[in-house]
């Protein structure tokens, strides 16, 4: 491959660290500091399993895209 094998586009993570990241308001209502540090954990768990199922089956196409576009941006 012409580009870097570990092109956003190609990772499916990234994806998640949104998702999870999109609690970040949730992190500031805390008031204790246990609450706080446990706090990605709980939003962890919350991720839905079908939208990492979704991720996961999205492999195929990302792999596909990123062949079309030689390693260019994709929609991903």
């Amino acid at each position: 491959m012409d580009w870097p094998a570990f092109s956003p586009d190609m990772s499916p993570t990234v994806h998640l660290w949104d998702e999870l990241n999109s609690q970040v308001p949730f992190f500031g209502h805390q008031d204790r500091l246990d609450q706080l540090q446990n706090a990605p954990t709980w939003q962890w768990i919350e991720i839905p399993h079908n939208f990492i199922q979704q991720l996961i089956s999205s492999m195929s196409r990302r792999i596909l895209a990123c062949i079309e576009t030689a390693g260019g941006a994709t929609r991903y």
